[in-house]
């Protein structure tokens, strides 16, 4: 039996073009050049990215921010995304997600595999400004 996290990112995966596009597990993104986030876009069909929060962290980046960020393609449950996105803190999975249109974002590094959870991720080294926050303009819960 396949489960739904698999299926999305290898979806993923394979829309980005595994070979060229995707990054090798544990090539750290921080090095790489940027590149600006319309190019980005472009490479995910418009998507949007996501930011996965905790309850402690809703609010915090509705507003946007410079600080840096991780971000993804690919939906997950709460359980999957501590998975997939090797996040801290298991006992406390994400409960929330903030759509970004990374397009907005002047600087974007990724795509990556993430090292030891296996999904794809983006950093955002200079953050996201307000306006890349979508419809909503605020954080949905997530099950």
């Amino acid at each position: 039996m396949a489960r739904c996290g698999r299926i999305a990112t290898l979806l993923d995966v394979e829309m980005l073009g595994v070979g060229e596009v995707v990054l090798a597990e544990g090539r750290p993104l921080e090095h790489l050049p940027g590149k600006p986030g319309e190019k980005a876009s472009k490479e995910i069909g418009g998507r949007c990215v996501l930011r996965y929060l905790r309850r402690h962290q809703v609010g915090l980046y509705s507003g946007g921010t410079t600080d840096p960020q991780w971000v993804t393609v690919t939906p997950y449950t709460p359980k999957e995304a501590v998975r997939w996105l090797a996040l801290p803190n298991a006992l406390d999975p994400p409960g929330f997600v903030l759509f970004i249109d990374i397009a907005s974002v002047p600087v974007v590094k990724g795509p990556g595999r993430v090292r030891l959870g296996g999904g794809i991720e983006y950093l955002l080294p200079g953050g996201f400004p307000a306006e890349a926050v979508v419809h909503p303009k605020w954080e949905v819960e997530i099950q």
